[in-house]
């Protein structure tokens, strides 16, 4: 389960970096991308779950909240 968190993490980076480019400000893709953002969101809150990562879990539901 850590390594899917890892991964996870990883991929939301990638294209939290995606969306950063300028030629996405202009491209219709970025809703698409800010709904992969938030799929993996809601993965990642679930393995946080699994594996009782209550510290994390509550990073996640801040970041939302804040």
């Amino acid at each position: 389960m850590h390594s899917v968190a890892s991964a996870i993490i990883t991929t939301k980076e990638k294209i939290e970096r995606l969306m950063n480019m300028p030629a996405m400000a202009t491209s219709g893709d970025l809703d698409r991308l800010q709904y992969f953002i938030h799929a993996l969101r809601l993965f990642e809150a679930e393995i946080a779950t699994h594996t009782r990562n209550w510290a994390r879990l509550r990073q996640l539901t801040e970041v939302r909240m804040g």
